[in-house]
């Protein structure tokens, strides 16, 4: 009861190029992992899986948030993402981005999650733990 988790898992995407069907069995398998009473044992309503079309920028921010809402001192949060990561370039910086289902390649900056805007709702969660696995280039 004190673990929880945001899985995501994007292999399917709307104009980036798709990704193998084992990065959204690896999210599945995660979600498994967490909730079998013989490994983790976390509760199935704590733990939310978005795969392809639900992870839109929007749905995974409003999860990160809930998470953040969700998790307590001393629980456990985990955080998993397998999908595309890019790099946007600024002028005189570089940023690397988490790209969402919904992400538009004309404008990766505002319409994917930036490194800074991941790290801004990671410092929201306040639990003990907070593992975090991010599977993308």
């Amino acid at each position: 009861p004190q673990g929880h988790a945001l899985l995501i898992g994007v292999a399917n995407y709307q104009q980036v190029t798709d990704l193998p069907a084992a990065i959204l069995n690896d999210a599945r398998d995660v979600a498994a992992t967490l909730m079998s009473p013989g490994y983790c044992g976390y509760e199935p309503a704590n733990v939310i899986t978005l795969l392809d079309g639900q992870a839109t920028r929007a749905a995974v921010l409003k999860g990160m948030a809930e998470l953040a809402a969700r998790a307590g001192p001393d629980d456990t949060a985990c955080v998993f993402f397998s999908g595309h990561g890019a790099v946007v370039s600024k002028p005189g910086a570089e940023d690397s981005v988490l790209v969402m289902v919904d992400t538009d390649l004309a404008d990766l900056e505002r319409t994917s999650i930036s490194s800074d805007e991941f790290a801004q709702a990671l410092s929201q969660i306040k639990a003990k733990r907070v593992l975090v696995f991010i599977d993308a280039c």
